[in-house]
């Protein structure tokens, strides 16, 4: 994994561990054991790395549902409701 996935997975991490407020710059850097240098050499602010976070999660919920489509049975509407609440809820 390169460095910059390696911080946008490990503010993910922080994120849901802690919450937005209190997942800093600081505190990744530190959870990497790197220097805060390295963060803005891939990201100008926390803002923009808060963003590619939050593609991340776009990306999976686009994944999971080209899979859900991929395998919803035509005709089986009550099926298919079941499933998609399933995986909205997830």
């Amino acid at each position: 994994m390169d460095r910059k996935l390696e911080i946008i997975q490990c503010a993910r991490e922080l994120i849901e561990e802690r919450g937005l407020a209190k997942t800093s710059v600081a505190a990744i850097a530190e959870r990497m054991n790197v220097a805060r240098t390295l963060f803005y050499h891939y990201f100008p602010s926390k803002e923009d790395l808060v963003a590619a976070v939050l593609d991340t999660y776009v990306d999976e919920f686009i994944a999971s549902l080209k899979e859900w489509n991929a395998q919803r049975v035509e005709g089986d509407i009550e099926g298919a409701l079941d499933t998609i609440v399933a995986l909205i809820r997830d």
